[in-house]
């Protein structure tokens, strides 16, 4: 499970290091991706596992709505996404 360590992910003003992460989260990654393990649901994995975090983690901004959250992670330009990984130390 060392893939989910040491992460942090930045969304316009918000940030979420893998220290904020939920078991809600962890689940709505696995079931964006469509996949139950723990190395899919890595960030670090690819722009899939990373477009779900960046999604998870930002639902919550658009109450919930999980069409409009990947609606604004699938619409931001590829280096929005790329940027937002980084480690957390």
């Amino acid at each position: 499970m060392t893939e989910l360590r040491n992460w942090r992910i930045t969304w316009g003003d918000n940030s979420w290091t893998d220290l904020d992460v939920t078991g809600a989260h962890l689940v709505a990654v696995a079931d964006l991706l469509g996949a139950d393990d723990w190395r899919s649901t890595s960030p670090w994995n690819g722009p899939k596992a990373l477009a779900a975090w960046c999604v998870a983690l930002i639902s919550p901004l658009h109450k919930g709505d999980l069409d409009k959250a990947l609606a604004e992670v699938y619409g931001a330009p590829g280096t929005q996404l790329l940027s937002a990984l980084s480690s957390r130390d």
